[in-house]
């Protein structure tokens, strides 16, 4: 009986492990929220992470929502990801830049969490930029800035068949 309960733990807690990641974010209204079921789908993702207060956040922000504009229609889309943990300060940030794309928000603790399950690192800093491909593959982190044209530059290498590890 031992063996078998000990084996319906071991099934169930990647399972535990997966709900627990789903509910560590939420949107801007507070429901639970899922960023890895926005990425993939037939474009590229780019998460931003970002906090309010961050000087780097604030003046590249309006970059990526522009870039956002230019291709949410047709072949990538921007996500934020607010450390926050508040969506009330997620959402002043949001309204005042004028933001198009959408937006979840998260402690730093459970971003950490979803990074280091991501790429094997934790939370240098804001911003930090996850990038996904079209099939939702993680391709690439910066912490940072990033232009926007770096990322459709990438974008542009996929297509041509002239890909680059990075």
């Amino acid at each position: 009986m031992k063996r078998i309960v000990s084996a319906c733990l071991l099934l169930f807690f990647p399972l535990l492990s997966a709900l627990a990641a789903a509910a560590s974010f939420t949107d801007l209204q507070g429901r639970p929220a899922d960023l890895l079921t926005q990425t993939g789908q037939g474009r590229w993702t780019v998460v931003m992470i970002w906090a309010h207060d961050c000087p780097v956040c604030n003046r590249e922000v309006e970059a990526w929502d522009l870039f956002h504009d230019a291709h949410a229609d047709t072949d990538a889309r921007v996500v934020g990801l607010s450390i926050d943990r508040s969506p009330e300060v997620a959402r002043r940030f949001v309204q005042e830049h004028e933001l198009a794309f959408p937006s979840l928000v998260g402690s730093a603790q459970a971003v950490s969490r979803f990074l280091r399950q991501q790429t094997g690192r934790g939370l240098y800093g804001t911003p930090t930029f996850l990038l996904y491909d079209p099939a939702g593959k993680l391709v690439g982190m910066q912490v940072g800035p990033l232009p926007p044209d770096a990322v459709e530059e990438i974008m542009a290498r996929h297509e041509t068949g002239h890909e680059t590890g990075g």
